[in-house]
C-alpha cells in the first residue's frame, strides 16, 4: 500500500514538473511564450527575458524596443569589423530625438565629454536624398538645403504647397472651439513689413496687394503700384484713398474730418412732387404757427434727433430741396399778388387822374 501511494505521488510530481517546463524541438525555430515562433529566427521570446550571466553573440544583434544596460558592455568582436575600428560607425539617439551619427571614436569622445571632431550629416549621398529624423514633437532634417513639397515633386521653396491642400480655405486656430486665431508676425527692424500678400508678374517681379507695416499702418495697393488705401499713415490721417496715379481723392483725418472732391448720394425719391397741381402747400400763416409751437420747420428733424441719431445727408438734402421748392411756390404766389396789387394801383391812379381832369 505504501509503495502504491509513493508511486502515485511521484507521478503527480512529474506531472507538475512537466507543466513548469517547455519542450524544445529537435529541429526548427524555438518559441518561448508563443506557439508561433517567427520564421527565420531560431529563438522567439514573447515577454520579458532576463539573463543572469554572460551572453556571447557572434553576429548581428537587433533590438526592437527600449534597451537598458546596467553594467559593463563588452563587444570584443568589434575590432574585427572590416576595415578596422576607425571605419566603424554608430548612431546615438538621445531622449529629445536628436541623432548623432559618425565614427565610433568621435561618438565615444562626445559621450566622455571630450572635444569631438565635427560631424557633417549632409555630406555624401545624404545631400541629394536627405534623411528625416523624428523626435519629441518634431520632425527634422539637419541639411540646410532641404525643400519640402506638398502636391509637387519639384518644390522651389523650403515649403512649397500646391493644389487644394487647404480645401479652399486656410484654417488658423480651432474652428470647433472658442480659441482665438492668431498669426504672429515679427520683423528685425523698423523698415521690414510684418505681413504681405501679393503675386508674381513674370520672372521675379512681385506686386504687393496687402501690406501691414512695422508701425501698424495698413496699405491696399492697386495695379499701378501706388497705395490705393492707407490706414493710419502716421501723418494725422486715419484713412487716405488715392487713384491709380497716386493722387489723393479722399481723406479721413484723426479728428473725424472727412475731405474729398465730391460726394454722390443715390436716392430713390426727390422733392419734385411739390410742383404737382394737387400738392397741398402749407400757408405762411400755418407755418408761422407750427414754428411757434414746435421750434422747427415742418418735416425737418428736431435738433435733439440729429444730435442723437446723426444726420442722413441724402434725406436731409431731399428735405431741404422740398423746403426750397415750397418757398419758391410761396414767392411765386406773393409775386402774383404783388403784380395784381401794382396793376390795381395803376388803374386807381388812372381813374383818379381822370376825375381830376373832369373837375378842372
Amino acid at each position: 500500500m505504501k509503495k502504491l501511494l509513493l508511486l502515485i505521488g511521484l507521478c503527480g510530481l512529474l506531472h507538475v514538473h512537466a507543466q513548469l517546463t517547455n519542450t524544445v524541438p529537435t529541429s526548427g525555430p524555438v518559441g518561448i511564450g508563443t506557439a508561433s515562433p517567427i520564421p527565420g529566427n531560431q529563438l522567439t521570446v514573447n515577454g520579458n527575458a532576463r539573463i543572469l550571466s554572460s551572453m556571447t553573440i557572434d553576429g548581428v544583434l537587433l533590438i526592437d524596443g527600449t534597451t537598458i544596460m546596467q553594467n559593463i558592455v563588452r563587444m570584443p568582436g568589434i575590432i574585427e569589423y572590416t576595415g578596422g575600428i576607425g571605419n566603424f560607425e554608430i548612431m546615438v539617439i538621445d531622449s529629445a530625438g536628436n541623432v548623432t551619427r559618425g565614427p565610433v571614436y568621435d561618438i565615444m569622445a562626445t559621450l566622455m565629454e571630450a572635444p569631438p571632431s565635427p560631424i557633417d550629416y549632409c555630406l555624401g549621398i545624404d545631400t541629394h536624398s536627405p534623411q528625416w529624423f523624428s523626435g519629441l514633437y518634431k520632425m527634422f532634417s539637419p541639411c540646410p538645403e532641404v525643400k519640402v513639397g506638398i502636391g509637387t515633386s519639384s518644390p522651389a521653396f523650403n515649403l512649397d504647397v500646391q493644389g487644394e491642400t487647404f480645401t479652399l480655405k486656410l484654417l488658423v486656430g480651432n474652428e470647433l472651439a472658442n480659441d482665438t486665431a492668431l498669426i504672429n508676425a515679427y520683423a528685425y527692424n523698423h523698415t521690414q513689413r510684418l505681413f504681405q500678400l501679393g503675386k508674381k508678374v513674370g520672372g521675379l517681379t512681385e506686386e504687393m496687394r496687402f501690406v501691414v507695416n512695422n508701425d501698424g499702418s495698413v496699405e491696399l495697393t492697386n495695379v499701378g503700384g501706388n497705395a490705393a488705401i492707407t490706414i493710419n499713415n502716421g501723418s494725422g490721417h486715419a484713412i487716405v484713398v488715392k487713384d491709380s496715379s497716386g493722387n489723393k481723392i479722399a481723406q479721413l483725418q484723426d479728428d473725424g474730418l472727412f475731405r474729398t472732391r465730391s460726394i454722390r448720394v443715390d436716392l430713390n425719391t426727390w422733392a419734385d412732387h411739390v410742383f404737382n397741381v394737387n400738392y397741398s402747400l402749407m400757408s405762411l400763416k400755418d407755418i408761422k404757427k407750427f414754428i411757434a409751437e414746435n421750434g422747427h420747420l415742418p418735416e425737418v428733424p428736431k435738433a435733439t434727433e440729429i444730435e442723437n441719431k446723426g444726420l442722413d445727408l441724402g434725406e436731409m438734402q431731399r428735405i431741404q430741396m422740398q423746403k426750397i421748392e415750397e418757398l419758391t411756390l410761396h414767392l411765386i404766389q406773393l409775386d402774383e399778388r404783388l403784380s395784381a396789387s401794382e396793376k390795381r394801383i395803376k388803374e386807381l391812379e388812372a381813374e383818379h387822374q381822370k376825375l381830376k381832369t373832369e373837375q378842372n
